[in-house]
C-alpha cells in the first residue's frame, strides 16, 4: 500500500499552537476530508487509512465529522491528546473497520495535557494516558463504540523500542509490529 503524509501542525516549536488553535484543527481537518473524498473518486473501492499522533488526532476527527459514514476504512489514533470523553461518533461512523487507539500510563505527555491542555480544549489527563471512556445513557453504551478498539501499552511492546512514552508509538518497530498488521486486515 502507498503511504501519504497529511502535514498539517505548525512545526515542533509550536506544539501549543498545534494543541490550542481549534480553528486551525478544523481547516485542517476539511482540507484532509477533500482530499479522502477526492481520492475516494478516482479509486471508490481503494482502502482508506487515516493514521494519527497526539494532536494530530483533532485534525483526523475533524475530517471525520465532514466525511460520509463508511467513507474510510480504518482510523488508528496513537496517543490522541485529546480528553478521554471527547465524542468519537463522527470517527466511528466515517470508519468501517472502526477506530483503534493506542495510549499509556507512561505517557506523561498525556498527563502534562492536564496542566496545558488536550487537542479538544479540555484540562484533563489525556486519552493518550488513560484511553476513552465512552458516553452512556443511563446504562446504556452507545452501540457506535463497540467499534472502538482500545489498545494499552504492554511490557512486549518493549521489544520494538516503544518504552511506554508519547512518542514511543511512532517508532518504527512498533509501526511495523502493531500499526501495519490493522491495516492489512
Amino acid at each position: 500500500f502507498k503511504v501519504e503524509a497529511f502535514e498539517w501542525s505548525h512545526g515542533p516549536i509550536l506544539i501549543l499552537n498545534d494543541l490550542h488553535e481549534h480553528d486551525y484543527q478544523k481547516e485542517k481537518g476539511r482540507e484532509l476530508a477533500s482530499a479522502v473524498l477526492a481520492y475516494r473518486k478516482i479509486s471508490p473501492t481503494g482502502k482508506v487509512y487515516l493514521v494519527c499522533h497526539s494532536s494530530g488526532a483533532a485534525v483526523v476527527l475533524a475530517a471525520a465529522a465532514q466525511l460520509p459514514a463508511g467513507s474510510v476504512d480504518r482510523i488508528v489514533l496513537l496517543a490522541p491528546a485529546l480528553a478521554p470523553t471527547c465524542d468519537l461518533r463522527p470517527a466511528l461512523r466515517c470508519a468501517r473497520d472502526g477506530v483503534d487507539s493506542f495510549h499509556s500510563v507512561k505517557d506523561m505527555v498525556g498527563l502534562a495535557l492536564a496542566v496545558f491542555g488536550n487537542a479538544d480544549g479540555q484540562f484533563q489527563i489525556s486519552a493518550g494516558s488513560i484511553g476513552f471512556t465512552p458516553p452512556r445513557d443511563g446504562d446504556v453504551e452507545d452501540p457506535l463504540y463497540a467499534n472502538l478498539h482500545q489498545h494499552a501499552w504492554e511490557l512486549e511492546m518493549s521489544k520494538t523500542g516503544h518504552l511506554g512514552g508519547h512518542f514511543g508509538w511512532t517508532r518504527s518497530g512498533f509501526l511495523r509490529a502493531y500499526v501495519v498488521p490493522l491495516l492489512e486486515k
